[in-house]
């Protein structure tokens, strides 16, 4: 057998006005452009990323190696620490230019003043205590491990690790198709070994989003999640509030039942995660099932309807995908002392529990 996920993740550029006033207005509607999808790169241990921000690299870790996926539109930079993507950027738009009395405020907090001249990195390392996006935890590897790259072009990038001690091959693909917003991603993790490997991956597609001016952007932020495919519905919240110091975060839970996507947005942009579902097949007849095909949302940007953070959520299985899911958003300060949000999906066998895997299955996510 081997475990199906396909994630993409996609970007919404709704608009950004250099050099125009950046006090508060409404924010103009959404028209979606899709942007890439990451795949996952691995954090260690889940226990240790359960209830606060997940983490990566320090800066006492090894220099990691950087990838760039590239078309027309975007660039997407990878490290090679498990495929986790470092930023994704917009390479029609730049950075809006701050009035001067903005720029000076952030420089007396010694926040980082973007370059007006390079592309707009929408998705980037806001996050201090682990700033990657789209990377997995809990498939029995650490987050810092290099994975050596396999191939890889503009277009596409497979990244791959092998440990034999532990008898599990991991291997990671990048698709960007030209002219496209939309990144594909596909992990797999195969049995290589002689016994069972119990896996309970966790994937944090989102860490983040861009915001031109954190003091002015906080009333656009938005969590957003549509279920139920084209009769479906979107549910648009306030992010997930600030931990307090001393306590535990509080998680916002999102349903999972029939979950088309899940969306930070900020006033100009948003990042979604669009989850296709797992499974696990037999390395030797991978071709024995078609691929899930998930349930295409038809409603338009965040606000559609209205909601707040409900009470834990039952896992869920939708049509079409073989395995449960557990879905959450934590909120978190980011580098720029902004209000952001960071979403994990907890990927479990059918029933919930741990995924399983014997010599020769696969997973993929």
């Amino acid at each position: 057998m081997r475990l199906w996920s396909l994630i993409i993740l996609l970007l919404l550029s709704v608009g950004l006005r250099a050099g125009e006033d950046s006090t508060p207005v409404p924010a103009p509607v959404a028209t979606p452009v899709a942007i890439p999808a990451t795949t996952p790169a691995v954090e260690s241990s889940p226990a240790a990323t359960a209830k606060t921000a997940p983490t990566t690299a320090s800066a006492a870790a090894p220099v990691h190696t950087e990838y760039r996926l590239a078309n027309a539109l975007m660039q997407v930079d990878v490290i090679d620490w498990q495929g986790a993507i470092r930023r994704v950027s917009l390479l029609g738009s730049l950075p809006v230019r701050l009035h001067a009395w903005q720029e000076k405020a952030r420089e007396a907090k010694q926040h980082k003043v973007l370059d007006a001249t390079k592309p707009l990195p929408v998705l980037d390392a806001f996050n201090a205590a682990g700033a990657n996006h789209n990377w997995i935890s809990g498939i029995g590897i650490s987050g810092r491990t290099p994975w050596k790259k396999i191939s890889g072009d503009d277009s596409h990038l497979v990244l791959g690790h092998e440990d034999a001690a532990k008898g599990l091959r991991w291997t990671l693909r990048y698709d960007l198709p030209a002219n496209s917003l939309a990144l594909r991603s596909t992990m797999t993790i195969q049995n290589i070994g002689q016994a069972d490997t119990a896996l309970r991956p966790v994937i944090y597609p989102l860490n983040g989003v861009h915001q031109d001016d954190v003091s002015q952007d906080a009333a656009y932020l938005a969590l957003v999640h549509h279920n139920g495919g084209a009769n479906g519905k979107m549910t648009s919240l306030y992010l997930p509030a600030l931990p307090v110091p001393g306590y535990p975060a509080a998680a916002t839970p999102i349903p999972a039942d029939q979950l088309d996507y899940v969306c930070l947005k900020s006033r100009f942009f948003a990042a979604i995660w669009h989850p296709l579902g797992h499974g696990l097949k037999d390395a030797n007849n991978v071709a024995a099932a078609p691929a899930p095909v998930p349930n295409a949302p038809s409603e338009g940007g965040p606000g559609a309807t209205t909601g707040g953070p409900g009470g834990p959520q039952p896992l869920a299985t939708t049509p079409g995908r073989a395995g449960a899911m557990l879905v959450q958003s934590f909120a978190f300060k980011d580098v720029y002392g902004g209000h952001q949000a960071y979403v994990e999906a907890h990927l479990l066998a059918q029933g919930g529990g741990d995924i399983v895997l014997k010599p020769t299955q696969q997973f993929e996510a």
